[in-house]
């Protein structure tokens, strides 16, 4: 660990943060803390009065200019596949059948590249349906990988400073009422909206060939987790398949909740949890019966525990308004700009400096915003107001955070993701249209980066 973000009210002076860094700098060195960064952790930070941007440009270019320095000279790129050839030759993507003692050079270099996207990643949930197939032949992978990976990056520079926006105005309030019209008619989630300020989750699935499913957590607006991931059993129907993730969103949900809970945020209802799958959404909640599911009832219990304790509830969400859908299966371009939008607070988004070189790779569009998650440390109590204190030193914790927010240099998505659940809580809204139980943003932040 050499990165740390501490996150603390101006009311108290940084008095903890100071004396945090002071004693940690007497045990590994010179801190050198920075207040207020534009930086963190891979991440570049840009704050407004009632928001906060997140991007990863730097990252980006230093893939670019490693795996593909053509698109940093301006120079002539390779033929690559774009459109509907870009995604057969993903889906066509295996390893081979008797792998060799040794790895080429070449495909060492597609580990590389394929690592370097997946960190990304983190602030490109469109890019996750494409680096899945990747990360599934990356322990041996196939020439074709090297034309598939490279396709991903062209189209993640050209937006290279779009990222994600938590916070501003008009992001909708759930209550009882909103969720009342949703059950009465079918109508939860407006991809032509806004993300709502409370945390909601979303999860769908394939069953097929090919079964994965795809999560995805908003809060303030934002997208703070997503993922796409195998399902690596054997089913017999799509209705099992959601469930899978249902009860996967259940538990990325109970730790995001526990997290808000710690840092003075809890959360005051059961939190929404999307499946565009009826069947699933009436047996976990007991609407209907299970007559031809009985066979894997156990999948529902947990989830089914975490809606009657209330940490949960569980709504019907249509498919044409499901934003997870751009993490599990190819989709209309018109619908995967819904999602991204919805997700990445787009409208709300300020206006970035992009490169006037535009990508000839219909896979991502330049005006849409991208995002996940950044690696943030804690933010404070409800009744006070934060801004980041930040980073760096080479110790493995993360000052003011809980355990289960400190980032880690492990590349699982699950580690690294929870560790960003609090980047959201510093774009919330002004004073004035605050919402009780949630921080304004005042104060300072630090940034200390540990010795060489």
């Amino acid at each position: 660990m050499d990165d740390l973000l501490f996150s603390e009210s101006s009311s108290s002076n940084y008095s903890i943060a100071t004396e945090t860094v002071k004693r940690l700098s007497a045990m590994y060195g010179d801190l050198r803390p920075e207040r207020e960064p534009d930086s963190f952790a891979g991440l570049k930070l840009n704050r407004g009065a009632n928001w906060l941007q997140i991007s990863m440009p730097q990252k980006i270019a230093e893939a670019a200019r490693e795996h593909m320095p053509e698109l940093c000279d301006g120079g002539t790129l390779p033929p690559i596949p774009k459109g509907k050839q870009l995604e057969a030759m993903a889906d066509r993507l295996a390893m081979p059948e008797e792998r060799p003692a040794k790895l080429t050079k070449k495909q060492r270099n597609i580990q590389r590249l394929i690592g370097a996207l997946k960190f990304i990643e983190k602030a490109h949930p469109r890019a996750s349906l494409m680096l899945h197939r990747l990360s599934c032949v990356m322990a041996c992978p196939p020439p074709e990988a090297w034309d598939v990976a490279c396709a991903v990056l062209s189209t993640l520079y050209a937006e290279r400073n779009i990222g994600i926006t938590y916070g501003g105005s008009g992001i909708p309030e759930r209550g009882d009422e909103y969720e009342l019209r949703g059950y009465l008619g079918g109508h939860i989630v407006d991809l032509n909206g806004k993300a709502p300020n409370d945390l909601e989750a979303h999860a769908d699935a394939t069953w097929g060939d090919r079964n994965v499913y795809g999560l995805l957590l908003t809060y303030n607006g934002g997208v703070i987790y997503h993922v796409t991931k195998k399902i690596a059993l054997i089913v017999d129907s799509s209705m099992e398949t959601e469930v899978i993730a249902s009860a996967k969103a259940g538990e990325q949900v109970s730790v995001a909740r526990e997290i808000l809970r710690a840092f003075g945020t809890p959360c005051t209802r059961p939190t929404l949890i999307g499946t565009d799958n009826l069947a699933n959404m009436k047996v976990a909640t007991g609407v209907g019966c299970p007559s031809r599911s009985r066979h894997f009832l156990r999948r529902y219990a947990v989830l089914k525990r975490r809606i009657a304790e209330g940490e949960v509830t569980l709504m019907h969400v249509p498919d044409a308004e499901m934003p997870a859908d751009v993490l599990t299966k190819w989709i209309p371009m018109s619908k995967v700009n819904q999602s991204v939008k919805y997700m990445t607070n787009a409208d709300k988004a300020p206006a970035a400096t992009c490169s006037a070189t535009t990508t000839p790779y219909d896979l991502i569009a330049l005006d849409q915003a991208i995002a996940n998650l950044s690696e943030s440390g804690p933010v404070p109590a409800a009744d006070l107001s934060a801004r980041s204190f930040a980073p760096a030193a080479n110790v493995s914790a993360c000052g003011l955070a809980p355990a289960a927010a400190c980032s880690s240099s492990s590349s699982s998505s699950s580690s690294s993701s929870r560790a960003t659940y609090a980047a959201a809580l510093r774009g919330q809204g002004p004073p004035t249209t605050r919402q009780p139980g949630l921080p304004t943003q005042a104060g300072g932040s630090v940034v200390g980066r540990g010795s060489p």
